[in-house]
This record gives structure tokens, sequence and C-alpha cells, in this order.
């Protein structure tokens, strides 16, 4: 399996991470500590690009759902970019795209912001 990749960038309202390769169960500390560091940036919405996310099991689906919930109580807001086919189709068997919304691109990711 190719190991998860990450990287965040901060803007004034949004915070975006770029997420590759896999992630499962054993890279879940990496991708909650990458959501975590990005939570505590400075804009209110965070953007998780998945394009190139190839895998995702439950056990990463947990950790991105927790880390949506989280940063909803703290009044921010997550939104997934251009997942790869079969993680929108691991997204949907899921039900999590009804959890946090899925947005084909980045400039309509941040039109939805209003």
């Amino acid at each position: 399996m190719d190991q998860l990749r990450a990287s965040v960038s901060a803007e004034a309202s949004y915070t975006l991470v770029v997420l590759t390769g896999e992630s499962d169960m054993n890279t879940r500390q990496i991708l909650g500590t990458v959501l975590e560091q990005a939570m505590s940036k400075a804009g209110r919405h965070l953007l998780i690009d998945m394009s190139g996310l190839e895998f995702i099991d439950s056990v990463a689906m947990h950790v991105l759902i927790d880390t949506r919930n989280r940063f909803a109580l703290e009044g921010g807001r997550t939104s997934i970019i251009a997942p790869h086919p079969l993680v929108a189709r691991v997204l949907n068997l899921s039900g999590a795209d009804q959890m946090v919304p899925v947005h084909p691109d980045l400039a309509a990711a941040l039109a939805a912001e209003g």
C-alpha cells in the first residue's frame, strides 16, 4: 500500500488539507495528527482534498467523522473536495457524504461557503 501523505496550507477563511496515497488503520495516527493540526489553523472551514487519496478504510472514516464532529463543536465546518472515485464510493456507502459536504473542486467548496 502507498503510505498516506498530507500537506496543510492555511488561508484567511479556510485551511486546506491535501491527502494522497492510502489511509487505513496503519495510518490513523498520521491522519488524526494532520487533521488536529489543521483544525488549529486560522480558517473556520476545513477543506480536505481527497483527489489523490486512492483508498480509505472504516478506521480512517471514523477519524474523519470524529474530526468533523469536534470541529463543528468549535464552530468550524468541514468539507471534502474531489474524492477519488473509490473513496467517493466508500463515502457514499458509509453515509459520510451525508454528514460532510462533498464538492467537485476547491472553487465549488469556497462558493458553498456563501
